[in-house]
């Protein structure tokens, strides 16, 4: 394969990303033997907003949903699902409208049945007293089968995550060691060609999102100082990440920055399937999450094939790892069904769902089921990626070269669970702040504001959005 054209010559980025399965299909969940009749109850499930997988070409909570309550409705004859959104993917609507007319239903004890709290004001909702007290759900969750410190952690009393993902910073073991935290990394790729220079083409703009959240709003305050420190650190990791995609690929006219801001509130999504440690040209450092039950595999392949010793570790701004619970449900404290609605959460986090559904690639995350987690490991035969590549495709060879590696060992599968399980503090976004975040990034990056006046000008918005 030649190696002196930009990124390896290749033609698409991604073109397959397999999990070799014996089989990985979706069963169709019995509704005879075993269901139970819940008399023709309608639950609605909220999502504040909707991504169209054939649109953006990841899937989402919402696509899980759907799928999610199909299976429910097989299993409860009688039982209908409604997944309701907030901000369709045509969009019309702020954040900040569709929640506060979400308030007002809420309010008049009327609204959704189960609530997707991801971007809702979660510490708001639940000191109004809005969402049922999910303890004793919680407490029936064992370690030997779920992620109990990521289930524990992720919504206190009043939520429980269908999944999760887990900001990594992984590459050259020389540079990973050098940063403790990720405002260091930050300011070695702005000061630091050799670190510049390493960064992979990639943003990572979702994984310092997810690093710094945590110290932005401290007790219900915003922190002023972390607030500047995040807005610096992600705009030198933004511009120097475009910089380098662009003398990769000088032809392209893709605005890297626009871009990246806009899936600033999206999940992450294939953080290493790319394989960029030794398919992009001289990269030797990248940011990504571990955003499905076999990324961690897709790492490993990145590090194996990489031309130089690699490592990897969480990415964080604190002293503890951080994770992004996705699809947080609660319950309406008013819903006039609460048992329907309560099966319905928990079988989200049946292996039906986590197993067959998010392992098929249906939803966002990590399962939070242990148990699913490791079967679907267990269950691989290996893991392969493919590409186009100029030099192949012109020798008449297809155009595609394909890079695998076997099963995780149970070393591997161990030192997944640990890195997992290492991460304890949960980033639960309120999007109105991210979106005020993402117009301070857009105008540091851009240039209309320097970095005080733009963390100035979302400093009113957040702390408007804190009091209100």
């Amino acid at each position: 394969m030649g190696t002196n054209s930009p990124w390896l010559r290749r033609i698409a980025c991604l073109l397959a990303t397999t999990l070799l399965f014996s089989g990985c299909t979706v069963p169709s969940i019995p509704s005879s033997e075993g269901a139970t009749d819940k008399d023709g109850a309608t639950l609605t499930v909220y999502i504040l907003q909707g991504f169209d997988p054939q649109e953006t070409g990841v899937s989402s909570s919402e696509y899980l949903l759907r799928q999610a309550g199909i299976l429910f409705e097989e299993r409860h004859p009688g039982a209908t699902v409604n997944v309701t959104v907030g901000i369709p993917a045509s969009g019309g609507l702020t954040a900040e409208d569709a929640i506060r007319t979400l308030n007002a239903e809420l309010a008049a004890g009327d609204g959704p049945d189960v609530l997707v709290l991801d971007g809702l004001p979660l510490e708001q909702l639940a000191a109004q007293d809005r969402l049922q007290d999910l303890t004793p759900l919680k407490g029936s969750l064992d370690n030997s089968t779920y992620f109990t410190n990521i289930v524990q952690a992720a919504g206190g009393p009043h939520a429980v995550p269908v999944s999760f993902s887990l900001p990594i910073v992984a590459g050259s073991a020389t540079l990973v060691s050098q940063a403790k935290t990720a405002s260091d990394l930050a300011a070695l790729i702005a000061e630091d060609p050799a670190f510049a220079d390493a960064l992979g083409a990639g943003t990572g703009a979702q994984e310092l999102l997810a690093a710094f959240y945590p110290l932005l709003i401290e007790n219900g305050t915003l922190n002023q100082e972390a607030l500047v420190s995040f807005l610096s650190s992600t705009k030198a990791v933004l511009l120097a990440a475009s910089e380098r995609w662009h003398t990769l690929n000088p032809e392209s006219d893709i605005d890297t920055l626009e871009l990246a801001l806009q899936n600033l509130s999206r999940p992450p999504v294939g953080g290493f399937s790319s394989c960029d440690l030794f398919l992009e040209e001289g990269t030797a450092l990248t940011l990504g999450s571990l955003s499905s039950a076999v990324d961690y595999a897709y790492l490993l392949l990145g590090e194996e094939r990489a031309p130089q010793p690699c490592a990897h570790k969480p990415l964080a701004e604190g002293a503890a790892p951080v994770f992004t619970p996705h699809t947080l449900l609660g319950i309406n404290a008013a819903t006039a069904q609460p048992s329907v609605a309560e099966d319905f959460v928990t079988f989200l986090l049946s292996d039906e769902v986590q197993e067959n559904l998010l392992g098929a690639g249906m939803g966002t995350g990590i399962p939070v089921n242990k148990s699913a987690f490791t079967e679907l490991n267990a269950d691989a035969d290996g893991y392969s990626v493919g590409f186009m590549d100029e030099d192949v495709l012109g020798k008449g060879e297809g155009g595609t070269v394909e890079y695998n590696r076997g099963p995780l060992s149970a070393e591997e599968m161990t030192s997944c669970v640990r890195l997992i399980e290492s991460a304890t503090t949960p980033v639960v976004y309120d999007q109105v702040i991210v979106d005020a975040l993402t117009e301070a990034l857009r105008r540091c990056c851009y240039g209309t504001a320097t970095v005080a006046e733009a963390s100035e000008e979302a400093a009113r918005v957040i702390t408007l959005r804190l009091e209100a």
